[in-house]
């Protein structure tokens, strides 16, 4: 039995903003060559599979479930105020997880990826 990680697991708005931060960082300082070294590597797998994995994926489901239980409540057709709930809810949940991505990502790059 062959396993892999479902696309969704890591390809997801969590990954994506960590991609984005820590190409950025690179660009910044101009780090490339520890980019390519082996801790650049390890950083970048690790931070794709946590956010992906441990920020993103868990949260979204949990968005999703939310949601769901709301248009149930409301007989498979949702009202104004659930939608608008729904809407407030998945930014509040995008925020969460950028500021949490991002924070982490620039934290392990500086102390880890960086360090001298």
């Amino acid at each position: 039995m062959h396993w892999t990680i479902p696309r969704d697991f890591v390809l997801n708005f969590s990954a994506m903003v960590f991609i984005g931060v820590s190409l950025f960082l690179t660009w910044q300082g101009n780090h490339w060559a520890e980019m390519f070294s082996l801790r650049g590597l390890i950083y970048v797998l690790g931070g794709v599979l946590f956010s992906g994995l441990i920020v993103g994926w868990p949260l979204t489901r949990l968005h999703r479930a939310f949601s769901m239980s709301l248009i149930r409540k409301d007989s498979g057709q949702p009202s104004e105020s659930s939608i608008k709930t729904i809407r407030f809810t998945g930014t509040l949940l995008m925020l969460l997880q950028l500021l949490t991505v991002y924070y982490c990502a620039v934290y392990v790059y500086r102390s880890w990826v960086i360090a001298l």
